[in-house]
């Protein structure tokens, strides 16, 4: 149904009903879209399979500590790897779990050459330096897109890199959608790492476009704002002092 609002967004105006703006609202179902993404990703890994000869694709995910929301976040990614047909391997490291003995693990991971992407669940314990642990992985097994390599790729809108995954899921969404941002004035409300990767949001659909070989629809032509965070702002929230993996 229409929504009210009070005044006109971008100077677009509306017809007027009962003195207010209306527009129409277009409902995005992330989770249908979802469904359809995993039944795609399943086919595309059954064809990898077959050219590799059986060889499955793994993510290692790291866990350190008991945090219940970290908990879930890496749940809900091992059921997301079954459904797409990857194998997923999960290393558990207790909360007392030093910055040298998380990296040696890294360094292991990056070293297997059965592992193909790595995951650290964050936020991490007080005494780990998140940074540290990030710049550890391998960029070519980044999958979260974190690392200072894959980041400048980004900025340098080269897109042989990994791109974070929700500036990749909101331009995926606007493209099943026959959303195009060119032209549109975009709103990032978020304190996350993840959430306000501007030049992630902007570039996300041609990184896609890339892996697809397909015309990107959304394009890179949109104005992003997203909130500045100074770090006195971070680090005085500890649930915004390091990005976390939803």
């Amino acid at each position: 149904p229409p929504l009210p609002l009070r005044r006109p967004l971008m100077g677009q105006y509306a017809p007027f009903s009962g003195g207010q703006i209306t527009m129409s609202a277009l409902v995005l179902d992330g989770k249908s879209l979802a469904t359809e993404t995993e039944a795609e990703l399943l086919a595309r890994v059954e064809r990898l399979k077959v050219k590799s000869g059986g060889k499955t694709p793994i993510l290692a995910t790291i866990l350190v500590g008991d945090d219940p929301a970290s908990q879930v976040y890496v749940r809900n990614k091992e059921r997301a790897c079954a459904k797409c047909g990857l194998k997923s391997t999960l290393h558990r490291l207790p909360t007392d779990t030093t910055q040298q003995q998380l990296a040696d693990l890294v360094s292991q991971l990056n070293n297997d050459d059965t592992v193909h992407g790595i995951l650290v669940q964050l936020p991490l314990p007080k005494q780990i330096d998140p940074q540290a642990v990030l710049a550890k992985i391998d960029p070519a097994k980044d999958v979260d897109g974190f690392h200072v390599q894959n980041a400048g790729r980004v900025v340098q809108e080269d897109p042989d890199g990994f791109v974070s995954c929700t500036p990749a899921g909101i331009i995926e969404i606007c493209q099943r959608e026959g959303i195009s941002l060119e032209g549109k004035h975009v709103v990032v409300i978020g304190r996350s790492l993840i959430a306000t990767s501007v030049k992630s949001i902007t570039w996300a659909d041609e990184v896609e476009a890339q892996d697809e070989q397909v015309e990107s629809e959304a394009g890179g032509d949109a104005t992003v704002v997203a909130p500045v965070t100074t770090r006195s702002d971070r680090t005085q929230d500890s649930d915004t002092s390091q990005p976390v993996h939803h």
